[in-house]
């Protein structure tokens, strides 16, 4: 004979929504985003429940301690830094670009893609930022 299974609000343990993010639950590690200042925050497409779940989390486990946060922020502003560098070299006269420049590109992706790896240091503040910035090249190096 089984013990009977406590409920509440006649909702069984098994129907349960998590109130925090669980990183290794599918889904989960992508509803959280972070902003320019190094916030760790909601992801803008995340339903509301969800959004609940991620402030809860962020405020629960301090998420955004100053310290972090500004970590965080030093990712942010060179990996928009590297964006720019980009950006001058993709905006000359395609006659002006050189074999210096297009190596100088290249080596900017190349520290961009290392910047977004899983195994990076705040490797999601990187993606975040590039997916963020709205430029086509860089969406595509936060998904490679």
């Amino acid at each position: 004979k089984t013990s009977p299974e406590a409920t509440y609000g006649g909702i069984g343990k098994n129907n349960e929504i998590p109130l925090l993010l669980d990183p290794i639950e599918e889904g989960d590690p992508e509803l959280l985003s972070f902003d320019e200042d190094g916030s760790a925050v909601a992801h803008a497409d995340a339903p509301e429940m969800d959004k609940l779940r991620v402030d809860e989390t962020i405020r629960r486990v301090n998420l955004n301690y100053p310290r972090l946060k500004r970590a965080r922020q030093r990712v942010w502003q060179r990996c928009r830094q590297l964006i720019k560098e980009c950006r001058e070299i993709a905006i000359l006269n395609p006659a002006e670009i050189g074999p210096a420049d297009r190596e100088k590109a290249r080596q900017i992706a190349a520290e961009l893609r290392r910047m977004a790896r899983k195994d990076a240091e705040f490797s999601a503040v990187a993606v975040a930022c590039l997916l963020k910035s709205n430029i086509g090249w860089a969406r595509q190096l936060a998904c490679s």
